[in-house]
């Protein structure tokens, strides 16, 4: 006998599910579900149990490589700052050796000077002061060589005097090293920024007249620049070759040039007939 409801019998087990559905099975129970929904669920299943995986491998992997990519960047820098310390060290120490060998070099020719004049009086002695506040200061000259004898007493009891051989004959004339190609991107050209402008003039005119309105313009690189320049001015060391130290000197409104000086004997490099050589970077006439 029919139902009266009319309902269709089951369908029997192992038959197809219905059109456009797939099975699954949740807690024992298959359910008909569309296709969509069923690659979402895959794909949702397939990515919860990738995410342990990616958690054991992956991110480790990754915080590896930014620690060490963290740690070389540190060696590198340790590694600069290393360098640069022992640049500087060895800079500092080439320095010194320089200041010893020049103060050794000084007492050799003291000494040699003394030994030289022992026995010789000198042809005339000046005495340039002799007081309590300033002490005693007397230059002597010897016409055996030409030198200059230097006698220095600073002012006060118990004072031991200095003496200071300058030479004449005796000292080797070297040549400067002249123009440097590079001096535009030197940063020994920077002048200090706290050193204020001196209260002096660059006046070589006042103190050799006829050598500095003579001078030429061969050896300045700049022949539009006033020269001698007048005004104050910052002065600086620069490069040092051998006994030769490059000396700066840069007024306010941006003139700038540089001389050869002799540290090792103490003279400057002039022309031949006495005006000082100098080197113009910047001129701003």
């Amino acid at each position: 006998m029919t139902s009266p409801i009319g309902t269709s019998p089951a369908p029997p087990e192992g038959s197809a599910p219905p059109a456009g559905g797939t099975p699954i099975e949740i807690f024992g129970m298959r359910l008909p579900v569309p296709k969509w929904a069923f690659y979402s669920i895959t794909l949702f299943v397939t990515i919860g149990a990738a995410i342990p995986v990616f958690s054991q491998l992956v991110i480790p992997l990754t915080q590896e490589f930014t620690a060490t990519s963290k740690a070389e960047k540190a060696k590198a820098e340790a590694a600069r700052a290393k360098a640069d310390e022992e640049k500087a060290k060895a800079e500092k120490e080439a320095a010194s050796l320089r200041a010893k060998k020049e103060e050794i070099e000084q007492q050799l020719v003291r000494y040699k000077e003394y030994q030289i004049h022992y026995g010789e009086a000198p042809k005339s002695t000046r005495e340039l002061f002799n007081s309590a506040d300033l002490g005693s200061l007397s230059v002597s000259f010897f016409t055996s060589d030409g030198c200059l004898r230097v006698n220095r007493k600073a002012p006060g009891h118990n004072q031991a005097e200095l003496i200071y051989w300058i030479a004449a004959k005796s000292i080797p004339l070297e040549a400067p090293p002249g123009k440097l190609d590079d001096v535009k991107v030197s940063r020994q050209e920077v002048p200090p920024t706290n050193q204020p402008f001196l209260n002096a003039s660059y006046q070589f005119a006042t103190l050799l007249p006829a050598a500095a309105a003579a001078a030429p313009t061969a050896g300045t690189s700049m022949a539009a620049c006033i020269d001698p320049h007048p005004g104050a001015f910052q002065s600086w060391n620069g490069q040092q070759n051998g006994c030769w130290i490059q000396v700066w000197r840069r007024w306010p409104e941006g003139c700038q040039h540089y001389q050869w000086f002799n540290g090792c004997n103490g003279y400057w490099d002039n022309h031949p007939n006495g005006a000082p050589r100098v080197y113009w970077t910047s001129c701003a006439h």
